[in-house]
């Protein structure tokens, strides 16, 4: 499961993946970077149980 998420500050991106990061069930959070393979989001959240999907 992903959940992308839009931020209109990116100074708070650091916050909201610490807060995310913090949640028991998530399993994995992170920045994609602009032009890897990947790039139809800014963060990644995976839930537990389901590695590999981020």
């Amino acid at each position: 499961m992903r959940f992308d998420f839009e931020i209109g500050d990116p100074t708070h991106l650091e916050t909201l993946l610490r807060m995310l990061r913090r949640i028991d069930s998530v399993y994995d959070v992170r920045r994609a970077v602009q032009g890897a393979s990947d790039t139809s989001s800014d963060t990644d959240v995976d839930p537990v149980g389901n590695p590999g999907n981020a």
